[in-house]
């Protein structure tokens, strides 16, 4: 331990250019006393070591090296918390364990922010996996949220509590924006629409964001990366709130326009990724057409249904062909510059969840329709092939 805290004080005080002079100044002690700790003759008081470290604006845990091996320690738990997590994405499989998980790394690290912010992931996907996202019908006849329902979730209202939490901080990073993000999600699930606006006013304008803003400190090929990445950012958040609009529009559209908009869609990551090369885009388009095979089902285009759910297959052999990368580079010349990563959280093969899986977004007439489709000889001919992969 002497020679790890006499190295780390020489060091700490040559990276900040202090001389020996200075930190005895600061303790009020002699330099002689700084040198015989740098040489690892002697051991510095206990009484000194909250004042070194203060003078070198570390915690005491930097100064002894335990930060390291603590940072590591709460990166670990938080893999393995998301890890546990995603199994529970649609299904309840291992809820319990991973809520009573996140609890004990937060009891060894209380009040660290990325465990927070995990158990508050774990509480929101707790919430869907085992009750689900409720809809009912207004007087209008528009979809809309089943504010009362939700508001009975005890995994919501205490995912609330911990994102509150997180962002009373005020210690802005990746966490305080992810932590806005699902907090948006719940406030709008549970009726609380004037805390949901008081946040969104709070937050900077489309233009004012990281995204947009990237290419603006970025120059030669890194601008252009940025400028893609923003591209496709906007593709990919456009056919999502496309769907959601169906979604939300559920009662009052005609299967024609919500095939016409899922279609489209589709079609705009194809203005884009030119070549179909579309790495980890193939999860967004497998989910758009499962979507779009129940509207073209409903719109009585069986036919066309089908192809929607080949399409999404084929798309799920892609998604299992980057399993075994750790990035896709897309190669499409509007986004050639661009590289994903690439999340793998099971062996097993995305085709062959697609059987059970339901048409992306759950309203409620879904197991009336693959009954439907179920009784069409070419359902049969669909799982075969998911069979083979």
């Amino acid at each position: 331990m002497q020679i790890k805290i006499g190295e780390k004080i020489k060091n700490l005080r040559k990276e900040s250019g202090k001389k020996q002079e200075d930190l005895a100044n600061a303790l009020g002690v002699t330099n002689q006393a700084v040198s015989r700790w740098e040489t690892n003759s002697v051991y510095p008081d206990i009484e000194f070591i909250p004042a070194i470290a203060n003078f070198f604006g570390i915690s005491i845990d930097e100064l002894f090296g335990y930060e390291n091996e603590r940072i590591l320690k709460i990166n670990e738990y938080y893999d393995k918390i998301m890890e546990l997590n995603n199994k529970n994405n649609g299904t309840d499989n291992c809820t319990e364990e991973c809520i009573a998980y996140a609890r004990e790394c937060l009891f060894e690290f209380p009040e660290e922010e990325k465990l927070l912010y995990a158990l508050g992931t774990v509480l929101f996907t707790a919430g869907y996996s085992r009750y689900g996202e409720c809809h009912k019908i207004d007087k209008e006849g528009f979809d809309c949220l089943d504010t009362d329902k939700h508001k009975t979730y005890k995994e919501w209202n205490e995912a609330i509590k911990i994102y509150e939490k997180i962002l009373s901080k005020q210690k802005i990073g990746e966490f305080y924006y992810k932590s806005i993000e699902k907090l948006l999600i719940l406030y709008n699930n549970i009726g609380e629409k004037d805390k949901a606006k008081a946040l969104i006013d709070s937050l900077p304008s489309l233009n004012q964001t990281s995204d947009f803003l990237s290419g603006v400190c970025a120059d030669g090929k890194e601008k252009l990366k940025a400028f893609s990445k923003l591209i496709l950012k906007m593709v990919d958040e456009c056919s999502f709130y496309m769907a959601q609009y169906v979604i939300a529009n559920n009662s009052n559209i005609t299967p024609e326009i919500a095939v016409e908009i899922i279609q489209n869609a589709i079609k705009m990551f194809d203005l884009v990724i030119t070549d179909k090369n579309y790495g980890t885009y193939n999860e967004k388009l497998l989910r758009l057409n499962l979507y779009l095979s129940k509207w073209l089902w409903i719109a009585n285009k069986h036919n066309e249904a089908f192809d929607a759910l080949f399409k999404a297959l084929n798309h799920a052999k892609n998604i299992d062909k980057l399993k075994t990368q750790k990035t896709s580079k897309l190669t499409a010349p509007l986004v050639k510059y661009v590289q994903e990563d690439v999340y793998n959280n099971t062996q097993k093969s995305r085709a062959s969840t697609l059987i059970e899986e339901s048409f992306w977004f759950f309203q409620g007439d879904e197991a009336k329709i693959k009954e439907e489709m179920k009784s069409d000889p070419r359902w049969d001919e669909w799982v075969k092939e998911i069979k083979k992969c």
